[in-house]
């Protein structure tokens, strides 16, 4: 059997449009769009607000999966690179050399790809639509 893996972006957020990192926050008042997955596709969400309130815009009934997370990046959350390389030049330099640097106090980025291999190895076969 094949595995289709379809992962859909959350709608535009106020730190997306300003280029910063995620923090939890609601997306914007935009229009509504429809997403129509095929019949016994299991769907799954990441459990910020931004996801859940994605997947109500789009019309689709998603059980939110805490391994779909998204990146924690501790205290950098909100603020955009050139703020916090103005404020800690050293720690971005060394986060962006070393992947496995976690200075902000959040995950690094080799975590990261740990996390995300591990939530893939796990997906069941059939069809699985991820937000």
């Amino acid at each position: 059997m094949t595995v289709r893996l379809l992962l859909v972006t959350h709608l535009m957020t106020p730190a997306v449009r300003r280029a910063a990192f995620p923090a939890d926050e609601a997306i914007e008042a935009s229009a509504g769009v429809l997403m129509r997955p095929r019949a016994g596709t299991r769907l799954r969400r990441g459990p910020e607000q931004r996801c859940a309130q994605t997947c109500e815009r789009m019309g689709l009934q998603a059980d939110m999966d805490d391994g779909l997370r998204d990146w924690e990046l501790g205290r950098w959350r909100g603020s955009t690179l050139d703020e916090v390389a103005a404020a800690e030049g050293d720690a971005v330099a060394s986060w962006l050399a070393d992947p496995s640097a976690a200075p902000h106090g959040g995950e690094s980025l080799a975590a990261l790809l740990g996390r995300v291999s591990e939530w893939l190895d796990g997906v069941p076969l059939g069809a699985i639509s991820a937000v």
